[in-house]
């Protein structure tokens, strides 16, 4: 019985786990934003959404006077931003965009803009109207997988491990008694 218990804390919490496993993996592929990085920026229009790959942010910022873009994202219109990033074509052929939208304040959200295929490449920025503070760069490839992996088996080894002593433990108390 206590071979299948510790088998079973070991497959669930390997699912369990993964969520968290991402989160403490992600420090791994998000570096300091550097100008020399061509990063993806979104452009919010009335009618359409634009996602430019430029090299130095400060070639968007600030918009021209008749410039009819904006960087953030109306929360009324968030729900159609997205669903216009995804029919917009992909950076390359088999990838897809994902976006991530945060509020820091009234005026100033957190946006990561990512374009995945076997890894991913993107930009985390606080966007406001006119201009944009780019705050991270994030890459990774192929390889990213087996770092999420390792994180997800190696905290699943660990849990396992302690459920294992503590039955250990509690049979060896019941056993004196």
């Amino acid at each position: 019985m206590k071979r299948w218990v510790v088998m079973a804390v070991l497959v669930l919490s390997l699912i369990a786990l993964f969520p968290v496993s991402l989160r403490l993996a992600d420090p791994f592929f998000t570096r300091q934003y550097e100008p020399s990085y061509e990063v993806p920026v979104l452009l919010v229009f009335p009618e359409h959404v634009e996602v430019r790959w430029v090299k130095n942010t400060a070639e968007l910022v600030p918009p021209t006077r008749n410039a009819a873009y904006t960087f953030a994202i109306p929360p009324d219109r968030q729900q159609w931003i997205e669903q216009q990033l995804r029919c917009s074509p992909p950076p390359r052929p088999g990838s897809a965009w994902s976006l991530r939208v945060r509020q820091l304040g009234d005026e100033t959200q957190r946006i990561e803009l990512e374009a995945y295929r076997d890894g991913f490449t993107g930009l985390i920025y606080d966007a406001r109207k006119t201009s944009i503070t780019p705050v991270a760069y994030r890459t990774a490839g192929p390889g990213a997988a087996f770092v999420y992996l390792m994180i997800d088996v190696g905290l699943s080894c660990i849990l396992t491990m302690l459920v294992w002593i503590a039955m250990h433990f509690v049979s060896r108390q019941q056993s004196r008694i």
